[in-house]
């Protein structure tokens, strides 16, 4: 048994290595003194729509004086803010409002820039003005071997378009390519289609070993005679996963994981620690393990019966038996559990070390076995001498 001088190192040992953890990812981002509650932002509304959504602000370090500014997103968007300033531990909610009204659809990437003279963050937006048109379905999903995106990598997506109208054909245009939030595109293609009930299409893409690590879209369009139907995929290029590379957050997840399971190993030593109740629970064990035993023994011999019809039922049988004495030991063992915890109540650990000692000694009876009659006499007083050694009483076994 672990002792719990052990158990509480092992658990502040663990306590500091996740607060050291702590402190390396705030060292990471030790520059940003505030924080969003969006990352990116992506919307989807009809030509001539409107729509609106809420950005929070949240001030991590001292008074601050915060600016946002819009990038590429003029006659689009407005704000309820474009100033304002927060205390330590403050909330701002900005409102922003969008406008597509004599705007033509299609894809656009902008950029909201929050930035408070010390440290700007930029908030990707990718915004969808789609025609009122639903003939049409387009949905594009990654693939699960190109989800890690880097430079000289690749991306790889799925794109299905389905049809909408019962028995239509469709011929499209399809248009697809990748962007970053500053206008340059570093891929393009287009393609012509036929939709009848669906299509399914997949596209790879090849990322030059030149292209800056950042925020990306892949977009697709599918023009039906001047409908446009779009769909977008937003993905970050960063550094290459590998096995052997760090990765504090994993680390992180490690901790916590090793943590918790402490945590639980700690509580059951304690609520397990009453010398009784350990060993009524080994006790109990080796007694299931010596019966098994036992039944596998005879279950050997009749196996070694020269008649098959008497060995296979034999075999039949015992296997019955095998399962209502394993039935009526849990049984047992259960009631007896539960008359130590009734004894441990009262506070008498003398009546309790009798019982013990009492059912060690008593172990099971398999009348079954005898019932039955699997072993010949002339071969049982040596099993009868080892159960005997076992702690069994073998007054019925002797008397057959």
């Amino acid at each position: 048994m672990v002792s719990r001088r052990k158990i509480v190192f092992a658990v502040i040992f663990v306590i500091v290595l996740v607060a050291v953890g702590f402190f390396v990812i705030s060292g990471f981002n030790g520059s940003a003194s505030f924080t969003t509650n969006l990352q990116v932002l992506k919307l989807s509304i009809p030509i001539s729509g409107e729509a609106s959504l809420t950005i929070k602000v949240i001030n991590q370090g001292n008074n601050e004086n915060f600016r946002v500014r819009l990038s590429g997103l003029d006659g689009f968007v407005s704000l309820s803010n474009y100033d304002f300033a927060l205390k330590n531990g403050e909330t701002k909610e900005l409102l922003v409002y969008f406008n597509a009204s004599g705007k033509n659809s299609g894809v656009y990437l902008e950029k909201i820039i929050i930035s408070n003279g010390r440290y700007s963050k930029q908030i990707p937006v990718i915004l969808t003005v789609q025609d009122n048109n639903f003939d049409l379905s387009v949905m594009q999903r990654v693939l699960s071997q190109y989800q890690n995106v880097y430079p000289g990598g690749k991306l790889g997506l799925e794109i299905e378009i389905y049809s909408l109208k019962d028995k239509a054909t469709f011929n499209v245009g399809g248009e697809y390519y990748l962007a970053d939030f500053n206008g340059n595109k570093i891929f393009s293609d287009e393609e012509n289609l036929v939709i009848k009930e669906g299509l399914a299409i997949n596209k790879i893409v090849d990322i030059p070993e030149t292209t800056p690590k950042g925020d990306y879209v892949f977009v697709t369009s599918i023009d039906n005679n001047g409908v446009g139907y779009f769909t977008s995929y937003f993905f970050q290029i960063g550094n290459r996963e590998s096995s052997s590379q760090f990765n504090v957050y994993y680390l992180i997840l490690l901790i916590v994981v090793i943590f918790v399971g402490l945590v639980i190993l700690t509580f059951y030593f304690i609520r397990s620690r009453d010398k009784f109740i350990l060993d009524l629970e080994k006790q109990q064990h080796a007694e299931m393990k010596r019966n098994i035993n036992i039944i596998k023994d005879y279950e050997e011999k009749i196996r070694n019966t020269k008649n098959g019809g008497i060995r296979a039922k034999k075999l039949k049988v015992i296997k019955i038996v095998r399962k209502n004495i394993i039935s009526r030991i849990r049984k047992k063992q259960k009631s007896q559990r539960k008359e130590l915890k009734r004894l441990k109540k009262t506070g008498k650990k003398y009546l309790m070390s009798k019982k013990l000692k009492e059912w060690q000694k008593r172990g099971y009876q398999m009348v079954e076995l005898k019932k039955e009659n699997f072993v010949p006499k002339s071969k049982i007083n040596k099993e009868i001498a080892l159960f005997e050694r076992h702690g069994y009483k073998t007054d019925f076994l002797k008397k057959s």
